[in-house]
């Protein structure tokens, strides 16, 4: 490769970056916003509205690019978007149940889960560095979420739980889009993924306000007109969804799938952090040593991927 080529290759791998901690900006007020809009939109309903103005926003944007769709995108987004569905739906549900701390940083257990995943997909065998890497992603959520230092017992509530579950289905999706989806259109390939969301969620509304536990329905189907609050959804659709799902689509084109797994949970510390300033949650040792233990694993698989970029140019070079 010339050095024009592997110019080329470093500043999109530079751009992905970026991309990547605008993602995580916004996904860390994401929790705290999302929150509010629950007063006022059931959890199902929620999805589906977001997923539905994200695919129709998406789908205006590559109005020009639809003639690109062929069975392989539809195929593989929507093998993955039932997975990344899911998981919007258990999560949503969950943060009902659990603090935005919890439900930021266990979303995040997607870290432990994409390195074996990645294995069984493309045969790309995780490295030492990066498999610990993940295991300390794994104890900082822990840590933050589910151990009381006090007792040393692990607890977890039902959000926790479904916030627990959302995270290895997020899982299964960033591995899956970072084998299969390399040349797909990203934008046409998240497209597809929020249709998708959109049924799914419309369909779990519609049984969840039917199905009973305890003689109660699981969730009572609850939406607001109010032009209000539609805008502002619309406007949380188009920010956390439309664009971050497709810059980080893009990302997974050249950046490892573990580093991006690994990097969420710099926005679970940011969720934390707008908890605290807003008194919603106390610091604790718990929380000092998860945050520390998170940005460590962030630190390590970033110091990984420049160790392989800088192989992989110079083994190129050499082989010119």
């Amino acid at each position: 490769m010339s050095e024009k080529g592997t110019g080329e290759k470093d500043k999109k791998i530079l751009f992905s970056y970026v991309g990547l901690i605008f993602v995580v900006l916004i996904w860390g007020v994401s929790p705290i916003v999302t929150g509010v809009l629950y007063s006022y939109y059931s959890s199902a309903i929620y999805s589906a509205i977001v997923a539905l103005i994200c695919g129709a926003v998406i789908m205006i944007y590559s109005w020009q690019k639809l003639k690109m769709l062929n069975a392989r995108y539809f195929k593989t987004a929507i093998l993955f978007g039932v997975f990344l569905s899911i998981a919007n739906i258990c999560q949503k549900l969950g943060l009902k149940y659990t603090t935005p701390t919890n439900y930021a940083f266990l979303e995040n257990l997607s870290c432990i889960a994409v390195p074996f995943l990645s294995f069984w997909f493309i045969k790309k065998k995780p490295t030492l560095i990066k498999l610990i890497a993940s295991f300390i992603c794994l104890l900082s959520a822990f840590f933050l979420s589910g151990i009381d230092l006090s007792t040393g017992k692990i607890s977890f509530g039902i959000g926790d739980i479904l916030c627990a579950i959302a995270g290895v289905l997020y899982g299964v999706n960033i591995a899956g889009t970072g084998a299969f989806a390399k040349d797909l259109d990203s934008g046409l390939y998240v497209m597809i993924q929020m249709f998708v969301q959109f049924v799914l969620s419309m369909t779990t509304a519609i049984a969840f306000s039917v199905i009973k536990i305890n003689g109660a329905v699981i969730e009572e189907i609850n939406i607001s007109f109010n032009l209000l609050h539609l805008l502002f959804i619309a406007i949380v659709a188009i920010v956390t969804n439309a664009i971050c799902w497709v810059v980080r689509a893009k990302a997974l084109k050249v950046v490892d799938a573990t580093f991006v797994a690994i990097i969420m949970p710099f926005s679970s510390i940011i969720t934390s952090i707008i908890s605290i300033l807003m008194g919603k949650e106390n610091v604790t040792w718990g929380f000092v040593i998860g945050v520390t233990l998170g940005v460590l694993a962030i630190l390590i698989s970033i110091l990984s991927d420049i160790r392989e970029i800088k192989g992989d140019n110079n083994d190129k070079l050499k082989n010119e």
